[in-house]
């Protein structure tokens, strides 16, 4: 399957995304922090949390087993992705 990302990720803000368990995680530079799925028919999102982070987030978010790390400029988070 061929897919172009620049398209289906329209209305984020320069975003970095990891790709786990069927799932896309996406977290934008102005902290905002989405689950979605990807398919040729387009990035359908499953669940969003704005502005988790208040500065400019640019580092990946990092995926550890079932706990994914955040941070922008001044702030990290860990999150356990179990329930």
């Amino acid at each position: 399957m061929r897919f172009s990302l620049a398209g289906l990720l329209r209305g984020y803000p320069e975003a970095n995304l990891i790709y786990a368990d069927g799932k896309v995680i996406i977290l934008d530079q102005d902290g905002n922090l989405s689950l979605a799925t990807v398919s040729a028919a387009g990035l359908k999102v499953l669940s969003a949390v704005p502005s988790l982070l208040k500065n400019n987030a640019w580092t990946p978010p990092t995926l550890a087993g079932t706990r994914l790390y955040i941070r922008d400029r001044h702030e990290m988070m860990a999150l356990d992705l179990t329930h």
